[in-house]
């Protein structure tokens, strides 16, 4: 897909592995990019199952982000399951916690000083039982 729409890229494509979203401000902006990337994935041999392809929705589910009236939220089913994640008793979980929360990192307010003491215990800055190490 890359090697397909990676030149449009930031004019209204984007790709994910074998998922394209197309987005503009106007219907016709987007029919003229559908009929772009039509032409494009034939000129390219690849097909379309169109059972897959949801087009104008009002709102879209995807990689964990809910797209909805001209915004980007969290999907609140994965803010529910970081919610009630449980406190890392390992080196590996505080790896995979940190790395869970970082990718929601532009929704949550001071993100790089909430989750500093988490990066320094990994970076080994920080020792156990330190009283500034709050998990």
């Amino acid at each position: 897909m890359d090697s397909v729409f990676g030149d449009l890229r930031y004019k209204g494509f984007s790709c994910y592995l074998d998922d394209l979203l197309l987005h503009g401000s106007t219907v016709e902006e987007l029919l003229d990019k559908l009929g772009t990337a039509l032409e494009r994935l034939e000129t390219a041999g690849l097909n379309l199952r169109l059972l897959k392809y949801d087009f104008f929705p009002d709102k879209l589910h995807y990689l964990g982000h809910v797209f909805s009236g001209g915004m980007i939220l969290p999907n609140p089913a994965k803010v529910a399951l970081l919610q009630s994640v449980r406190r890392p008793g390992t080196v590996g979980e505080a790896r995979s916690l940190l790395g869970m929360l970082n990718y929601y990192h532009q929704y949550i307010s001071h993100f790089a000083l909430i989750a500093s003491p988490i990066s320094e215990l990994l970076r080994g800055k920080v020792k156990k039982g330190d009283p500034t190490l709050v998990i």
